[in-house]
């Protein structure tokens, strides 16, 4: 396997990582809306220079429809990203102490329901910005570090999440083994207002390529919450071609 495949597959398993969400406060764009949310930005694309072995950004110039399953879609004109919506559909909420407690333990001091905007669809975050036959739409930065065998991927990103009342969410420091891949979560202390509030996870992820198998062995992933959204980028990202492609 060579380092441009390691670099494509590293940013997939730190994409793939990303499973819960949440954020940090100072700087960057609102962190509570209220009840309508607004997102807006230019769009880009993510790509790899295989000459200097990085990530790139290139700005998307084209217009297209943002679908998600809110009932709720957005536009892109030409490659400016527009996405409004209010207070979610019940049929859309979801019980998210019951979803954080079986992620991270006893967190939550209320018992709350919301419905989630972010970049994977999984139990916890089913919603998406999806854009058909370029990926899905994600405020997110990610930056990967080559040192073979082993490459680290730290990644930025930001979901947003309406929720029926107001909240606190707290944890300490939280270790774990699972599959041979050690995760650690710092402690965090999240306080949530009813509405929509921006939500900022910073996820590193350590791995390494078996040069017997060409497997990529996860070797560790630390997730860091705190309330914030900071100013990324909107990047579409297509997940299939990420883990395919090949040099």
């Amino acid at each position: 396997m060579n380092k441009c495949k390691l670099l494509g597959i590293t940013v997939l398993a730190a994409l793939v990582g990303v499973s819960i969400s949440a954020c940090r406060g100072n700087g960057g764009d609102p962190v509570f809306w209220g009840d309508e949310l607004s997102l807006a930005g230019q769009v880009h694309t993510i790509g790899f220079d295989l000459f200097n072995m990085r990530i790139t950004f290139d700005p998307f110039t084209q217009n297209r429809t943002v679908y998600s399953n809110l009932d709720v879609n957005g536009s892109i004109n030409s490659g400016m990203f527009h996405f409004n919506i209010d207070i979610p559909n019940d049929s859309y909420l979801i019980n998210v102490e019951e979803v954080f407690d079986n992620l991270l333990g006893d967190i939550m001091d209320v018992s709350i329901f919301g419905a989630f905007i972010s970049p994977l669809n999984t139990q916890f975050a089913p919603l998406l910005l999806n854009v058909p036959g370029e990926g899905t739409l994600q405020k997110m930065n990610i930056v990967t570090t080559i040192n073979i065998p082993r490459t680290t991927a730290a990644l930025d990103i930001v979901s947003h999440f309406y929720v029926d009342r107001n909240a606190n969410m707290r944890s300490d420091l939280l270790q774990y083994t699972e599959s041979d891949t050690e995760f650690v979560i710092n402690p965090f202390a999240i306080n949530l207002r009813k509405g929509w509030n921006s939500m900022y996870t910073k996820v590193v992820v350590v791995s390494r390529v078996d040069f017997f198998s060409g497997d990529l062995i996860v070797e560790n992933v630390t997730l860091t919450f705190s309330s914030a959204n900071p100013k990324l980028r909107w990047v579409l990202v297509d997940l299939e071609s990420i883990m395919f492609m090949d040099f």
